[in-house]
């Protein structure tokens, strides 16, 4: 052990914890200050969300301290807070394929605000990348199960705003299916009337096996009435 790191350890009591704290840190940098330790210490950061830092991108402790000491003074965000959201902030960069290597963008002047952009752009991309895969899995699927007689058609959704639209005019939970679907948990097929095809009428989920039906529900979960609607049946 390097003489500085023995003082930080002897000055905290020389505790286990400690010295697993000093070594993660040291893994990080081995360059940390003496003073560097004291202020994480004193704002009572967590070393796994420091680790979650340098694994996003790379920096020194230094650097690290006197960016949440900037955001502590100027924006009254505490250190051991403002952290978590500078690791969601820069993993969401990354995603959204913002330049860390300028320093602009990895230390942004406003923490909260760059943090929420970060968020919701994120949330935009993510989502159009599930939306594709969405259509992907219901055009394939669709292939196999549209079906259409004078009284009624069976089509796939189009996309995730289709589902969206089937549940909140049925009035049942199938707009919450989507996961399901990219997963390949579930396929979910819309049933109308052929002379009315844009209105929401029944909608069905079929086994992945293609062997049986899961579910088959109408306005507000409404089961198929078999006396009503044999044809349908």
């Amino acid at each position: 052990m390097s003489e500085h790191f023995t003082k930080m350890l002897i000055a905290h009591g020389g505790w286990r914890g400690t010295l697993i704290d000093l070594q993660r840190l040291y893994a990080l940098d081995p360059n940390m200050r003496p003073e560097d330790y004291e202020w994480i210490v004193q704002h009572n950061i967590d070393i796994g969300s420091i680790e979650r830092v340098f694994q996003e991108t790379p920096m020194t402790i230094m650097r690290m301290c006197a960016y949440l000491e900037n955001v502590r003074i100027h924006q009254c965000f505490a250190p051991n807070n403002a952290i978590t959201d500078w690791c969601d902030y820069l993993k969401a960069a990354k995603t959204i394929e913002v330049d860390l290597t300028d320093n602009k963008a990895k230390y942004p002047s406003s923490l909260k605000r760059e943090h929420d952009r970060a968020m919701a752009k994120q949330k935009l991309v993510m989502d159009e990348k599930k939306d594709e895969f969405f259509q992907m899995e219901t055009e394939r699927y669709g292939r196999l199960y549209s079906y259409k007689t004078d009284a009624y058609m069976i089509i796939p959704p189009k996309n995730m705003k289709d589902l969206f639209e089937e549940g909140r005019k049925l009035n049942h939970c199938v707009g919450s299916y989507s996961d399901r679907i990219v997963e390949g948990k579930s396929c979910i097929m819309f049933i109308r009337k052929t002379e009315e095809p844009d209105k929401p009428y029944f909608t069905i989920e079929i086994n992945r096996s293609g062997s049986y039906v899961e579910q088959l529900r109408a306005n507000s979960n409404r089961r198929i009435n078999h006396s009503t609607e044999k044809e349908l049946v």
